[in-house]
């Protein structure tokens, strides 16, 4: 997973900082194609601000991104930057303001609302959209997104792909439901085209096999990756196998050999041998 070019200061008026990515440049990033600079899952850029600026993080939670001239953004799992905000340097005085205000209107609102009282709405990690919950955080402005993970796939109503769920004062999530992104129309055109080539087309339309009970997969594009859980092995003392997206567009194996105990696999062994 790739993120797109890393985010730059805004053209406000406000005073632009500099960063560390690749040698520390501190003119706007500009991506080319093959860019050999990382921005890849888990790749940290940190920005710094001038002396006498502060990063302007009025809008994020507090506790996680308290007042610094510097914020560190990092690529996450569903191929975008965060936290999800331009960096922006303001004087020292205005953020002092801004930390106030922020201040007096948790109190106002903390009065009604600290948590969300249910869980953000849940989705099966997939082809058909991920995101990134830590199945925990439930308080009061949190963010949840949601994003399609295939590139030219989005939500059939918007076209989008990606959307934010945030705890609201009322306790309630915004968003109530997430659709399964589906290929955008102009995908779906382009596969009717290439199809009159007879080139092969993926990815596969439908969700891959489901993983064995208690066991676990990766899925990828071309090829859905399975294991066993603890203790038990593929019938044959395979410790992992696949699924693979054909170019008919379907899976194959439709379905997940079971999983046997790795001791059950040794007495068969054994009685083979002597038989």
């Amino acid at each position: 997973m790739t993120c797109p070019c890393p985010p730059w200061f805004p053209n406000d008026g406000s005073p632009a900082g500099s960063y560390d990515w690749f040698g520390g440049d501190v003119f706007p990033p500009v991506c080319h194609k093959n860019d050999p600079r990382p921005r890849h899952y888990k790749t940290e850029i940190e920005y710094t601000c001038p002396l006498g600026y502060v990063m302007d993080t009025a809008d994020l939670d507090k506790t996680m991104y308290p007042e610094s001239n510097t914020l560190t953004y990092k690529c996450e799992r569903w191929g975008d930057w965060s936290p999800a905000v331009k960096p922006r340097c303001i004087r020292k005085s205005l953020a002092l303001m801004l930390r106030l205000r922020y201040i007096r209107v948790y109190k106002c609102t903390s009065r009604l609302a600290i948590n969300c009282t249910d869980d953000p709405y849940k989705i099966q990690t997939g082809p058909g959209g991920i995101w990134d919950w830590d199945g925990k955080n439930k308080t009061f402005t949190a963010n949840v997104t949601y994003k399609c993970p295939i590139p030219g796939w989005g939500y059939p109503s918007n076209g989008k792909s990606s959307v934010v769920s945030t705890c609201q004062a009322n306790k309630e999530w915004s968003i109530d439901h997430v659709e399964i992104c589906e290929r955008t129309k102009l995908v779906r055109k382009l596969v009717r085209i290439f199809s009159a080539f007879s080139f092969p087309v993926l990815p596969c339309e439908t969700a891959p096999p489901d993983a064995p009970a208690g066991g676990t997969s990766w899925y990828n594009l071309k090829a859905t990756k399975y294991k066993c859980p603890n203790g038990y092995n593929f019938d044959g003392h395979h410790y992992f196998t696949y699924s693979n997206c054909t170019p008919a567009k379907y899976w194959l194996p439709r379905q997940v050999p079971k999983c046997v105990r790795e001791y059950i696999q040794s007495v068969k062994l054994v009685n083979r041998h002597w038989k």
